[in-house]
């Protein structure tokens, strides 16, 4: 009696189509797998395959999507059931591919959808997680060391050519007060004493001057007095 009613209530719910469970659930429902390896998901129905009467297609298939083939495989595209066997665990094996690159992202999703003339499991999906171990390295990084530059604001700097300044030292003549005087007390015209450091040439040039002048003053001095 009891029995018979829990196959009511489950024949009501399947035809009806409300979902009182995961109707098809996989285990586990995130599998780590390092590159290379491989890992088995078991799917199960949690409720009796139940169609209408003379339904074509009573069995339940779940079709199978990998979200990212060059990483992950699967071992089938499809699990299926039919009534007698609704109980039974399918295997799914996932096969994580060992593609020789270092990737960024290593989660692929696998989703799955169902088929069936059972109004309970027609039309339900789901999925679960891959997570993946990468193996590969990563790329090795080069680090390019950047001279600063320093840039000038306004004219470029100009480089002048150091000028020689030429000095010209000018003895000028010197005479002495002295020595004239001493040429005039003396009355002749002997020559003036030297005086040291004085250029000899201009000394001479100018002591002849002197001289001259000197002589000059004797000579009208005499005719006057004559």
């Amino acid at each position: 009696m009891v029995s018979s009613i829990a196959i009511t209530v489950v024949a009501f719910l399947a035809l009806s189509g409300v979902a009182f469970a995961q109707k098809v659930a996989p285990n586990p429902a995130t599998v780590s797998i390092t590159e290379g390896q491989s890992h088995d998901v078991d799917f199960q129905l949690d409720a009796p395959i139940i169609s209408p009467v003379g339904s074509s297609d009573p069995d339940v298939t779940i079709n199978f999507t990998v979200g990212d083939p060059s990483r992950v495989s699967l071992s089938t595209n499809s699990l299926e059931w039919d009534p007698s066997a609704w109980a039974q665990v399918r295997t799914l094996t996932v096969n994580a591919l060992h593609d020789g690159v270092h990737d960024s992202t290593n989660s692929v999703t696998v989703q799955f959808d169902t088929v069936s003339g059972s109004p309970y499991y027609s039309g339900f999906s789901g999925s679960f997680t891959v997570d993946l171990a990468d193996i590969d390295p990563p790329p090795a990084t080069t680090t390019t060391s950047v001279a600063p530059t320093t840039t000038s604001i306004g004219s470029p700097p100009t480089t002048r050519p150091s000028s020689t300044t030429a000095t010209t030292s000018t003895f000028a003549p010197t005479t002495t007060a002295a020595a004239v005087s001493a040429v005039a007390a003396n009355g002749n015209d002997d020559e003036l004493p030297p005086t040291g450091t004085t250029n000899s040439l201009a000394l001479t040039g100018a002591a002849l001057v002197a001289l001259g002048a000197l002589l000059l003053g004797l000579n009208r001095r005499r005719r006057a007095t004559a």
